[in-house]
């Protein structure tokens, strides 16, 4: 599951009628801010991109529809849960 969530953060899923899922998280500290920004730059390292939550809401965000591969999820969902134990 990506239960995994950095520190100060909250990781929760919003359904879009069967056309796929969204993973949203919200900063509450400066701490968590940097760490955002940690994670944003080693994901985009190990090949994800657009996760950057949209400029007005902040925080971090992974649309996960129908033409994603259930090998690209199982991926980021390792790389999420690697991070969370590395900066716990």
């Amino acid at each position: 599951s990506c239960s995994a969530s950095p520190r100060g953060s909250r990781a929760r899923p919003a359904a879009f009628g069967g056309l796929g899922a969204e993973i949203r998280t919200v900063v509450r500290d400066e701490a968590s801010e940097t760490l955002e920004k940690q994670f944003v730059t080693e994901a985009e390292k190990a090949g994800f991109t657009g996760l950057k939550g949209h400029r007005s809401v902040g925080g971090l965000r992974a649309s996960i529809y129908n033409a994603v591969e259930q090998n690209s999820i199982n991926e980021l969902i390792k790389f999420m849960n690697d991070f969370a134990r590395k900066n716990a």
